[in-house]
């Protein structure tokens, strides 16, 4: 029974020391859909999470922050000055959507309660007319960028992406860790709308979204993604030497045995 004791507590001993990674999985299109039957108009990253001061509280507040990892979400035109928002695009045909920036506008007047509404709403009313005048543009076409800001450093996997239309993009998109887009290597293929090629690929707390040029006019949704931690605790042992310390137990409580039998 000793001998048996002493193993468990070797063992547990050697994987306290293995640090494991936190892996985090927003569902921008599901997010999207339950705001807008909640409240009754697509919102922005903020106000679907909860995120906007003085709002009603959201039907999705604080699931911003996923297994410890908290993801804030902005957008912005290098080469404009107007108003650029995030913009969850939720179901529509029956197909889902998810996040994505409108280049055109959010209006304080409309939906004030939540600080206004962004123009890319589908139930986007002007003057508080009875027809929907949404006129927004909801395209991530190059130069517009959707940033996704993350807690910490984290290797984005299980990429989803949706197009104008709402079906799996198959095509290219610039995916960067800074906002230059300069490297060949940031574009990435779709297929069926996974990301080709991105797993364990970076490591940073930021990543850029933008078209990569050759298709303008295209809307583009992130449905899902995993984010995966890349610091996963203090002191992480690696797993060789963790089973290194896992065997040394072993052979630790063996060498026990055999002592307390020769004593006896």
């Amino acid at each position: 029974m000793n001998k048996i004791k002493t193993i468990a507590t070797s063992v547990a001993l050697s994987f306290s020391l293995i640090g494991v990674a936190s892996a985090a999985t927003w569902t921008f299109g599901d997010d999207a859909e339950l705001f807008q039957d909640t409240v009754g108009f697509e919102g922005t990253f903020d106000q679907v999470y909860g995120l906007v001061p003085g709002a009603p509280v959201s039907p999705l507040s604080g699931q911003n922050i996923q297994d410890g990892i908290t993801l804030t979400a902005s957008a912005y035109n290098p080469d404009t000055t107007a108003t650029v928002t995030t913009f969850m695009d939720a179901e529509s045909g029956g197909k889902i959507a998810g996040l994505g920036v409108c280049s055109t506008g959010f209006d304080p007047s409309v939906q004030s309660v939540w600080s206004g509404e962004s123009q890319c709403s589908t139930q986007y009313k002007t003057d508080g007319g009875s027809l929907p005048s949404n006129t927004g543009d909801d395209n991530l076409v190059s130069p517009e960028v959707l940033v996704l800001n993350f807690s910490e450093v984290v290797s984005i996997t299980d990429l989803v992406v949706r197009d104008a239309n709402h079906n799996l993009v198959n095509g290219s998109l610039f995916i960067s860790t800074d906002a230059t887009f300069n490297d060949p290597g940031d574009i990435f293929s779709f297929t069926s709308g996974e990301v080709q090629g991105l797993t364990g690929l970076f490591a940073s707390n930021v990543f850029y979204f933008t078209s990569d040029g050759t298709s303008s006019g295209q809307e583009i949704y992130l449905e899902t993604l995993t984010a995966t931690s890349r610091e996963p605790g203090p002191n992480p042992v690696p797993l060789p030497a963790a089973a290194w310390l896992f065997g040394s137990a072993l052979i630790g409580a063996g060498i026990v045995g055999r002592r307390k039998k020769k004593a006896a």
